[in-house]
């Protein structure tokens, strides 16, 4: 898809969206935003990712005006970086679900980037107990925006953790020096965002055991 027709396609989508919210009269919206919002700008980053992520960035803009322009409304408005739990999707592309996948396979936990790369992890039911949480308060600023965190993890750990935790092996791998790769947000935000709210974060086992615990059902074979 050539960029131009990608860029309409979205902005359309959007525009069907906004104009959806007013005839069906929402005062409630989660807008499930990417981290990639954070690279809109980054000179640094591929191409790709910063299209997306200034696309993204223009539909955290768009609805958070919904919001502050309609009495009564409040949007959740989230970058998501990393996710885990039930109903994770392309579990055998996204990191965490393809290394459970290998260990309940019965083959070891493998990661294959030849250069350090770090993801943070936040179960999805923590995330949406936080989202609820804003969206049914009947007091504070009409737009909450958050990035999820998670403790940061370079993927060799995150392998052995899964492995530990599902009773597998981890493999060893040789990073060399090249540049890494960090998809990261701030933890400790996050961590004091959770308890603004009375909520607390699930620690990566835990994480990693529900995860299993769905791709053994979605998953039989495995």
């Amino acid at each position: 898809m050539a960029e131009s027709d990608y860029v309409a396609a979205n902005q359309a989508i959007s525009r069907t969206v906004a104009k959806a919210l007013e005839v069906i009269g929402a005062d409630r919206l989660f807008v499930a935003s990417s981290g990639a919002a954070a690279y809109a700008d980054n000179v640094g980053a591929a191409d790709d990712l910063r299209l997306y992520g200034r696309l993204k960035r223009a539909d955290e803009e768009l609805f958070a005006r919904w919001a502050i322009d309609g009495p009564g409304r409040r949007a959740a408005i989230g970058r998501l970086f990393a996710l885990s739990g039930p109903f994770i999707n392309k579990p055998e592309t996204y990191a965490l679900a393809d290394l459970i996948l290998a260990v309940l396979s019965g083959r070891p936990a493998a990661v294959r980037a030849p250069v350090p790369v770090e993801r943070s992890y936040v179960a999805v039911r923590e995330m949406l107990s936080l989202v609820f949480d804003a969206l049914l308060a009947d007091t504070g600023e009409p737009v909450l925006r958050f990035d999820t965190g998670g403790e940061p993890l370079e993927m060799g750990e995150l392998a052995r953790r899964v492995a530990a935790v599902l009773g597998g092996e981890a493999q060893d791998r040789v990073v060399d020096g090249g540049p890494g790769n960090r998809y990261l947000a701030d933890h400790t935000r996050w961590l004091a965002l959770l308890s603004a709210h009375g909520l607390t974060h699930i620690p990566i086992e835990r994480q990693i055991a529900e995860t299993a615990d769905w791709l053994r059902y979605a998953i039989p074979s495995r």
